[in-house]
């Protein structure tokens, strides 16, 4: 897409007056090139800020005076006329002011995904919002994931983190505008653009270490008394806090501080410490939809809005113990875009052949969300490991939303691209 159609596919969008294909075009556009994706977040920013300060604006007409003298001389119009727009603009001006956070003129980042069941929260000067993708980052903030869900954030200067389940972040600068993280507990994973030497490096800090990056992918682990760090690519500086001591951390490498000094270690040998694991490729036992409150059993899934929503069983059964799942669904015939919600069903009674509205299993709390489009034959794939957690049925509900979404036609099992649980898990010892 060039620069021009994107400015005009982005006006469209903002005014609500888009066609469903151009809609694709631009979402696809967006995922595919940073600078579009940028710039399409600060417009949307703009434009539901300016939207609110009409909003206030409008709701002040009654405060207007209108008892002024009517003044009929084409100058004096407009002479008013060019007041009124001053006042207009020094109005408007000041309610986006007023509505910005007081800690900076620009956000700090965006939540680009949030995944799992439960909520992850922002707490800013004191209050609690919940995140979701779009979500503007700023200076200060602390975001919290809970047990059952994870957060990707992307920092404006260019740091990309992975928020894993049950961790806790805070992102901020220095006084010399120095990017600073805090990871206060759980863990994540960074990748930091790579940076000129001269440029200050990102600072990520736990509660026992300081870890200085100019470019690297690594993850971290906070934890009382002792941080670990692993280096997939670059190299990083790992610093213990409380002595001072310094180690350089390469790729493929570790260190951790724990009670003694510094040490580094290959990282595949602290791989070998860990259980070999083994994946299986699940069928659905059953999968069907539902189409203006009609049960479908043939070789598509179709989802769409309120009009259509198909669901998926599966019976696990392993010999080991799990340790993640897997949802993939393979595009057929209808490619589309939206956001796609999957849902735990309330039960695994229902059948394929006799799926009705009265039959069909309710969704209750979301596990997974998919956001974006999805192509001609494109697999996509969610991880529902927290729900998939031991041998068991599971049904899942798959909705999406009404606003922004053209359906979608995913292949069932009587098709050539079937949806699959992939589970992995870790073989029991074979008994003597």
């Amino acid at each position: 897409m060039t620069e021009k159609e994107f400015e005009q596919n982005l006006a469209l969008y903002l005014e609500g007056d888009i066609s469903d294909d151009d809609l694709v075009s631009l979402q696809k556009a967006i995922q595919e090139t940073p600078a579009y994706g940028q710039r399409f977040r600060e417009e949307l920013r703009l434009h539901t800020l300016m939207r609110e300060a009409a909003t206030e604006q409008v709701a002040q007409k009654d405060l207007t005076p209108t008892c002024l003298p009517r003044v009929r001389t084409r100058w004096s119009r407009g002479l008013y006329a060019a007041a009124a727009c001053l006042i207009a603009g020094g109005l408007l001006y000041g309610l986006i002011w007023f509505n910005l956070p007081k800690q900076q003129d620009a956000g700090f980042g965006v939540c680009l995904n949030v995944s799992g069941s439960e909520p992850v929260r922002i707490i800013r000067h004191g209050q609690t919002t919940i995140a979701q993708a779009g979500t503007v980052i700023f200076r200060g903030d602390m975001i919290a994931s809970s047990q059952r869900s994870r957060a990707t954030i992307e920092l404006n200067e260019g740091t990309n983190l992975v928020l894993e389940e049950d961790s806790v972040v805070v992102v901020d600068q220095t006084p010399d505008a120095q990017t600073k993280i805090r990871l206060d507990a759980g863990h994540a994973l960074f990748e930091v653009e790579t940076r000129d030497p001269s440029v200050p490096p990102v600072l990520v800090q736990t509660a026992d270490a300081m870890v200085e990056v100019f470019g690297t992918l690594f993850t971290l682990d906070a934890a009382p008394g002792n941080t670990q760090l692993k280096v997939y690519e670059g190299l990083v500086e790992l610093r213990q806090i409380n002595t001072g001591q310094a180690v350089q951390v390469g790729s493929e490498e570790y260190a951790e501080t724990g009670s003694g000094p510094l040490k580094v270690g290959d990282l595949a040998d602290r791989m070998l410490d860990v259980p070999p694991s083994v994946y299986v490729e699940i069928p659905a036992s059953d999968d069907a939809y539902l189409d203006h409150n009609k049960g479908y059993n043939n070789s598509t899934l179709k989802v769409e809005g309120k009009r259509r929503t198909f669901y998926l069983k599966f019976n696990v059964h392993v010999t080991g113990q799990i340790t993640g799942a897997r949802l993939q669904l393979t595009q057929m015939i209808d490619p589309g875009s939206g956001t796609l919600h999957f849902l735990t069903g309330s039960d695994n009674t229902w059948s394929e052949d006799q799926l009705t509205p009265e039959t069909a299993p309710k969704g209750l709390d979301e596990c997974a969300r998919y956001v974006g489009v999805v192509m001609p034959r494109q697999t996509i794939e969610v991880d529902v490991s927290n729900r998939v957690r031991g041998n068991a049925t599971y049904t899942f509900v798959v909705t999406m939303d009404e606003s922004l979404g053209h359906d979608i036609w995913f292949g069932s099992s009587e098709s050539p691209f079937p949806p699959k649980l992939i589970v992995t898990y870790v073989h029991e010892d074979d008994p003597d």
